[in-house]
C-alpha cells in the first residue's frame, strides 16, 4: 500500500538507494509521481481503464489443450497415484 500511495515500484526504491550510495547529492525526481500521495491515489483510482485482452462477457469456451506428451508415458499415472498415507505408513518411514 505504501508503494501505491507513493507511486513508486520496488525497482525505483532500489535505484534510489543505489543512487544514494554511488553519487552524492539529491536523488533524481520520480517521473511517475503526481506530487503528493493524494494525487497519486486519485490517479490510480480515477484514471480511465486501459485496453484488456480479457472479454468478460464472452461465452465460456472449453479448454482443448492436451496434457504434455512427456507426461503421458510417465508412470505411475497422476490420476492413479494415491498420495494419501495411513498413520502406520508414515510411522514406518
Amino acid at each position: 500500500m505504501r508503494l501505491l500511495l507513493l507511486n513508486i515500484t520496488t525497482i525505483e526504491q532500489i535505484r534510489n538507494q543505489a543512487h544514494k550510495s554511488l553519487v552524492p547529492g539529491p536523488a533524481p525526481p520520480n517521473a511517475f509521481s503526481y506530487g503528493s500521495w493524494r494525487h497519486n491515489l486519485m490517479e490510480v483510482l480515477c484514471r480511465p481503464a486501459g485496453l484488456s485482452w480479457l472479454d468478460a462477457h464472452a461465452p465460456v469456451t472449453e479448454d482443448k489443450r492436451r496434457i504434455n506428451p512427456g507426461l503421458e508415458d510417465a508412470s505411475p499415472r497422476w490420476e492413479e497415484m494415491d498420495t494419501r498415507r495411513t498413520v502406520e505408513e508414515i510411522i514406518a518411514i
